[in-house]
């Protein structure tokens, strides 16, 4: 039985291989989504943090007065209804579609104009079901669930941004080394120091009042808790809406800016002389964000350096 297989995949293989070098005028590669409605192809995760959000390619279609309904799934569920402007189409080349459930064959309706004729598509948008990668014998659920008590009339389409954690099954591995004291010896242990040790798992989405996940933020987009990598561990906190629309945050020894289509627009470093940014990210009117930090090597009034926690503005 495998040796039949085994043929088959070899004569295929020879035909693959004839067919990439007899012709060399001809580029071996495969053909792109074709339009999925009267604009381009459905791309689903674009930038491959988001896996909730999709992207309605525009095709090089010049539209305007666009609007976006996720419709809701079943008899209660919550439909998300948007617009969309110009500068969000030319920042994405695309609708953006925003609110769509996990492991679902969401219905999707995008109305807009082009020439000035009043223009509708239905799409069916595929997603895959969102993951965990941080489980252990603690855990209870794969993901987090949601039981919604109450919900006060005329917020019936609300929807809320969760930004929480999820502990990893190694714990806390990393401190600074402060330090020591002038009569410690060589090889003997420093202190600890700052706030490396403040390092969990972030678990950030979009619950509607359903509790339905209708967004969520990859685990890996800012994080990783298999790597030694200090640059990948941290508390993502701080998670602050900017005038543009996108979000700030800050998590270890760095800050970001991202949008809701899982885009990281920025990436920095804290600078040098501070670490171990948590809970505060604020953009001010003129531009500029703010950090809670920690000082890095601050001399005390003994002479002792040490690394301060969560006591900076920066």
């Amino acid at each position: 039985m495998f040796d039949q297989y085994r043929k088959t995949i070899l004569a295929g293989a020879v035909a693959l291989t004839c067919g990439l070098t007899a012709a060399s005028t001809f580029a071996a590669g495969f053909q792109p989504a074709q339009p999925a409605g009267k604009l381009g192809a459905v791309v689903v995760d674009p930038y491959g943090n988001a896996p909730l959000t999709a992207l309605v390619e525009l095709d090089s279609h010049i539209i305007s007065d666009v609007k976006v309904t996720v419709h809701g799934k079943g008899e209660k569920g919550v439909p998300v209804t948007y617009t969309v402007g110009k500068e969000s189409l030319e920042t994405y080349d695309g609708i953006p579609i925003f609110g769509l459930y996990q492991k679902f064959a969401n219905n999707v309706t995008v109305e807009y104009k082009e020439n000035g004729k009043a223009m509708k598509d239905d799409y069916v948008v595929q997603t895959s079901a969102i993951v965990n990668h941080y489980m252990d014998n603690r855990s209870i659920s794969d993901l987090q669930q949601t039981k919604v008590i109450k919900v006060a009339p005329g917020f019936e389409d609300r929807l809320y941004l969760v930004n929480t954690h999820t502990f990893t099954p190694q714990g806390a591995e990393f401190h600074w080394h402060g330090e020591k004291d002038k009569n410690a010896g060589i090889l003997d242990a420093g202190p600890a120091g700052g706030a490396l040790p403040f390092d969990i798992a972030p678990y950030t989405f979009v619950v509607d009042t359903q509790g339905e996940y209708r967004w969520w933020l990859d685990q890996d987009t800012f994080y990783d808790g298999h790597d030694m990598n200090i640059n990948k561990r941290g508390y993502l906190m701080g998670i602050r809406e900017t005038p543009r629309g996108t979000f700030t945050a800050v998590q270890g020894q760095h800050w970001y800016e991202f949008d809701m289509m899982g885009q990281i627009l920025a990436d920095h470093k804290l600078p040098r002389g501070f670490l171990d940014a948590s809970h505060e990210s604020i953009e001010t009117v003129n531009g500029t964000v703010l950090l809670r930090v920690g000082k890095r090597d601050y001399r005390k009034e003994d002479g002792i350096h040490v690394h301060t926690i969560r006591d900076q503005i920066h």
